[in-house]
């Protein structure tokens, strides 16, 4: 069975920019929606986004300190404790 080598980061991004970019100018097309408008609300959809990317790193800070945590003890597990 042959494996699919992963699509690399940057095509990701264009493509992904490019179809949202076409979706947005549909939009804005379709209801007539003049710029400073879509302006708007482009900018209250950002801060939507912002928000999610901030949640989105806090959790995956928070998994990171969990997974370094000594069960046992309830405390970081650094490896730097002198063992007598």
């Amino acid at each position: 069975m042959s494996k699919k080598a992963p699509v690399p980061l940057s095509v990701v991004y264009q493509s992904a920019e490019h179809e949202i970019h076409d979706a947005v100018m549909a939009i804005i097309k379709k209801y007539g929606i003049p710029m400073y408008l879509a302006d708007g609300i482009m900018t209250s959809i950002m801060l939507e986004i912002r928000e999610a990317k901030a949640s989105e790193i806090l959790g995956e800070c928070m998994q990171m300190i969990n997974s370094v945590q000594d069960p046992e003890e309830g405390k970081a597990n650094d490896h730097t404790e002198v063992q007598s």
